[in-house]
Order: C-alpha cells, then structure tokens, then sequence
C-alpha cells in the first residue's frame, strides 16, 4: 500500500496513483468521526484518505493542510454536485461518484472494487 505521508502533501497531485480520497464536505452538522470511524481497516485496504472540508478549509487526519492544498483540492471539487456531501475522488484524480451524507460506506466501497484500478490491485495481493 501506498500512503503518503501528509507533511509532504502541498498539492491534491500528490495523492494520484498512490490514494483514493473521500472528500467529506461538512457544513457543521455532520458527525465524521462516528461515520467513518469503524470503517478504518476498509478504507486502509483500498487506499483511501479522508479528506474533511469545511466553508474555506481543509483537514486531513485533523490537520489543517496548507493554502496551496486547500486551493487545489477546492478546484476540483467545484465541479461536484453541491448537494452531495461525500465526494470519491479515484487514483487518477478525478471525481468518480458523489454521495449523500447519509449513503452506507459499503456502497462507496463497492464502488471503488467495482474500479478496475482496484480489481487488479486485489488480483496482485491475491497472488503474494
């Protein structure tokens, strides 16, 4: 697996083919922690990293991240659906689905398996 470490991160490009990201956008109402917070071992296995978004900033693992992160990360998801709170952003770094807050994460993890990035990624662990 492929984690990057989050003090080098300056730019959403940092994340592409290393992280899958599910960009949470929270307008204050929405209780992250008990969503995501039993899901750790499938988000682990895919690749993934919570990205949380609020009016104007952004936090990974409930670190601030930079301005020049922030920016980029806002560019791409500007061109989501503004009622969805939970954005999927692939390997290759674009928008692959938008959910609702209240989606079961199973879906989004069916989705990602469903990826063919993700299905020889499982064919390649199954052969170690």
């Amino acid at each position: 697996m492929n984690v990057v470490s989050i003090d080098r991160i300056d730019h959403i490009s940092d994340f592409k083919w290393n992280n899958r990201l599910l960009v949470i956008i929270n307008d204050g109402k929405i209780d992250v922690e008990k969503k995501i917070s039993r899901y750790k071992t499938e988000f682990l296995e895919r690749d993934m990293v919570i990205v949380e978004v609020d009016e104007k900033n952004v936090f990974i693992d409930h670190k601030k991240m930079s301005k020049r992160f922030s920016r980029s990360l806002f560019k791409t998801i500007r061109k989501a659906n503004s009622e969805d709170h939970l954005l999927l952003i692939g390997k290759d770094g674009e928008i692959k689905n938008s959910y609702p807050f209240e989606i079961d994460l199973n879906i989004i993890f069916s989705d990602v398996d469903r990826m063919p990035m993700r299905k020889y990624e499982m064919v390649k662990k199954n052969k170690k």
